[in-house]
């Protein structure tokens, strides 16, 4: 079925209320973007339709906003405490063969993801035994008269119909079968969605505010000539209240990002709540390498990382600049050699003995490479 909202909303979207499980959701919903509600294919939803404010009229989220994720809103709560079997036994007590019945992927591996596990990794297993098997979960609850009924997902994997009684999945409530999935049929894929009135249920009713037993139990025949005995899954069981009041949806909640916000967002590579160069984020907020010598060349481009050279120059292109390079003869030290050779082409424009690049070998170049003296040129974020 297809439900459409008026055309005067600007949105024609498709609702699927077919929605496998639905008694599994704490609050059936159809999926309509500007409800507040999370849905398949939405990135946001902000409870309204309207463009500009971060979430689109088709729940997406527009360029240049964040938005949370919507969360939804909840009408009824589950009694049973861990109906879903994904925190493994809690609230339930096991019994039989095997001897923990409840899986999840650290007792039992991940297994596979069965039509009728809607969240990842824990079920109630009876089966995967070489011999007759009979496998019991249990727990107490209190069953208010507000609750009505008591729901669960079976999906039989792999049973044997042959002989005695077959593979079968009971439950009961006070040692009272309330239901029975009878003999499986291992050749048709299908699953089962009990539904059991907890009022005219066998040995009801049990909605009358007291505490009860409720006990799912997998029992799988064996029988010479069989191929061995089976496995049959249970999952989502839900025992539900209405809740009053119900928990409202929460909407997605939308920022408008801009550099400055104190919001890493897309394309920037910090944020700093502010628009100043020099202190590690830039104003357009990317990160700032430093400065050592306060050039204006990053430590990691600088050829000379220690001594201000915004000009860069290196004549020999050796990877160090003539400021901090009075190395003459590129032997790795600054010694009696490299001297030499600077008392050489005194007074000339010679470009490596140039140390300060104002186009002339001079006094000032002799204070440069006499400061130098007997030790090693750079250092250069060039090299390494």
């Amino acid at each position: 079925m297809t439900i459409f909202r008026s055309t005067n909303l600007a949105l024609l979207k498709t609702i699927s209320v077919l929605i496998p499980l639905l008694f599994m959701l704490p609050s059936a919903h159809a999926q309509v973007c500007g409800d507040s509600e999370p849905d398949a294919g939405e990135q946001c939803d902000d409870g309204n339709l309207a463009n500009g404010d971060g979430c689109d009229a088709t729940c997406q989220v527009e360029a240049g906003f964040e938005c949370s994720s919507a969360i939804s809103g909840q009408t009824t709560e589950n009694l049973l405490q861990n109906g879903s079997f994904e925190a493994g036994d809690t609230g339930w007590n096991q019994s039989g063969i095997p001897s923990l019945p409840i899986c999840t992927p650290s007792t039992c591996g991940s297994g596979n993801d069965f039509s009728i596990e809607q969240l990842s990794g824990g079920w109630f297993r009876a089966g995967d035994a070489v011999s007759a098997a009979s496998a019991t979960a249990s727990q107490i609850v209190n069953i208010p008269t507000d609750a009505t009924t008591l729901e669960l997902a079976i999906w039989p994997a792999a049973c044997e119909p042959e002989g005695g009684n077959g593979d079968t999945i009971t439950v009961a409530i006070d040692g009272n079968e309330v239901f029975n999935s009878a003999t499986c049929n291992s050749s048709a894929s299908y699953d089962i969605f009990p539904s059991i009135d907890l009022a005219i249920a066998s040995g009801g009713p049990y909605n009358d505010n007291t505490p009860h037993v409720i006990a799912i139990t997998g029992m799988m025949d064996f029988t010479p000539g069989d191929a061995g005995s089976g496995t049959i899954y249970v999952d989502n069981v839900v025992l539900s209240r209405p809740l009053n009041p119900p928990i409202p949806p929460n909407p997605s909640a939308c920022i408008e990002l801009f550099c400055g916000d104190g919001v890493t967002s897309a394309g920037e590579q910090c944020d700093d709540a502010n628009l100043i160069d020099g202190d590690g984020c830039s104003s357009s907020c990317q990160i700032e390498l430093p400065d050592s010598d306060g050039d204006g060349v990053t430590d990691d481009v600088d050829n000379c990382t220690l001594v201000a050279n915004s000009a860069q120059i290196d004549s020999d292109a050796d990877g160090f600049g003539n400021v901090c390079d009075a190395d003459l003869n590129n032997d790795g030290v600054v010694n009696f050699i490299d001297l030499g050779i600077f008392r050489s082409v005194f007074f000339s424009n010679d470009a490596d003995a140039d140390f300060n690049g104002d186009g002339v070998v001079n006094f000032i170049d002799l204070a440069i490479i006499r400061g130098q003296f007997f030790q090693t040129p750079g250092p250069s974020g060039l090299i390494p």
